[in-house]
């Protein structure tokens, strides 16, 4: 036991004095986390996002596809078509989502930079959807603002994903993170079109503990 002691004593000396020296990147917040937490959790990896004129065409296409169905209407009370959203996880942590924005408007680009990191458009020509309906804009049929989906693996924007909700209001918790919009904002993603206030918040590795307090839904 002391030589072991020993040598995680020299290895973490070596490592701090590689990044001082500036021989080393800085440690990401992947292995951070693990060193603390000391587990290996499924990532999500994949957002699916799928819309029809019924709902439980709408559900499966998403379920059809291999994706959790997280339940709830992205127009609920709103009118349109039903939308459902699904993610895919995976205990691979170079596949982990680190960010979720949305952006307002039409003619979304294929990648948008916010906060450092390089944001991929769901659906769009890097980050595919996976359900079949391709790009989809979250107020498909119900008017309003144009509202679309973006995600980030980069480590150095955040840590990985591991839950989401879709809660009536913004969490007010430091454990949790709202997926906000490109003006830094809690998107709601009912915005304009009427119908129930709907946002997305998650939960990283950074606070893991959490996770195991609710259910994915």
């Amino acid at each position: 036991m002391r030589t072991r002691n020993l040598r995680m004593r020299l290895l973490s000396l070596a490592l701090c004095l590689c990044m001082v020296l500036g021989l080393l990147p800085a440690v990401t917040p992947v292995i951070e986390a693990a060193a603390v937490n000391n587990v290996t959790p499924n990532y999500i990896t994949d957002i699916g996002i799928a819309y029809a004129s019924s709902r439980s065409k709408a559900q499966s296409l998403v379920t059809g596809n291999g994706f959790t169905l997280m339940d709830r209407d992205l127009n609920e009370d709103a009118g349109g078509k039903y939308i459902y959203m699904g993610y895919k996880t995976s205990t691979d942590p170079s596949r982990a989502i680190t960010g979720i924005i949305f952006r307002e408007g039409s003619n979304p680009p294929n990648s948008l930079t916010y906060g450092g990191a390089t944001f991929y458009l769901v659906g769009g020509s890097y980050e595919g959807n996976g359900t079949g309906d391709g790009v989809v804009d979250l107020n498909v049929g119900a008017g309003g603002a144009y509202i679309y989906t973006y995600i980030t693996r980069d480590t150095n924007y955040g840590y990985p994903v591991l839950w989401m909700g879709l809660p009536n209001s913004p969490y007010y918790n430091s454990n949790y993170v709202n997926a906000v919009n490109t003006s830094g904002s809690a998107e709601n993603l009912n915005e304009d079109a009427g119908g129930s206030s709907i946002y997305l918040g998650y939960v990283t590795f950074e606070h893991v503990g959490v996770v195991s307090e609710y259910s994915q839904s």
